[in-house]
């Protein structure tokens, strides 16, 4: 290669703006900005101070909660020390139930009704829509169970919940007994 071969390929390098760097790192700003923009705020994770429980409501059994994208009436509060749950990895229907039986505790279950009021479509099961916490009356807060789409009668996993339509939703949590 000659020195001329050298002048004229250094004159005819892309300009910066056309490499291949510039462009991915301009592609990840806009992703950036975009997911900044686009991500909705979310909410502060409750604290041992009692933020959660101070801003709890108690509504009786049977009355309409409405928050946004969703209004969920409790039909009925039960303790258990077991559930039936739909057989872990098949099809429902196909094998018999199983019983999970409460190591520790027992079982809070909580039958409500829950309509679609927003824009788009929810799952319940496994997409977490709603948070649906359970407080005592020493303001501790428990999450539901894992594998709520086994719980009989519950959707199924990624059975969407379209807007406008209501269905049955069970939540189980796991509670000390004297709770």
């Amino acid at each position: 290669m000659t020195f001329e071969d050298r002048t004229t390929q250094a004159a005819a390098r892309k300009p910066f703006y056309k490499r291949w760097w510039f462009i991915a790192a301009s592609f990840l700003l806009v992703l950036f900005l975009a997911l900044l923009i686009f991500t909705p705020a979310q909410e502060s994770a409750p604290t041992d101070s009692g933020d959660v429980a101070e801003e709890i409501t108690l509504h009786p059994i049977g009355e309409p909660i409405e928050a946004p994208g969703v209004t969920l009436t409790v039909e009925s509060v039960t303790r258990s020390d077991s559930i039936e749950l739909y057989a872990d990895g098949y099809k429902r229907g196909y094998m018999p139930n199983e019983t999970l039986n409460a190591d520790k505790g027992e079982y809070a279950i909580v039958k409500t009704d829950v309509k679609n009021t927003g824009q788009s479509p929810m799952d319940l099961t496994c997409g977490f829509a709603v948070r649906a916490l359970l407080i005592n009356t020493e303001n501790q807060v428990y999450d539901p169970i894992d594998s709520l789409y086994r719980i009989i009668d519950n959707p199924e996993c990624n059975d969407s919940l379209n807007p406008g339509f209501e269905t049955q939703m069970t939540w189980v949590y796991q509670i000390p007994s004297d709770t």
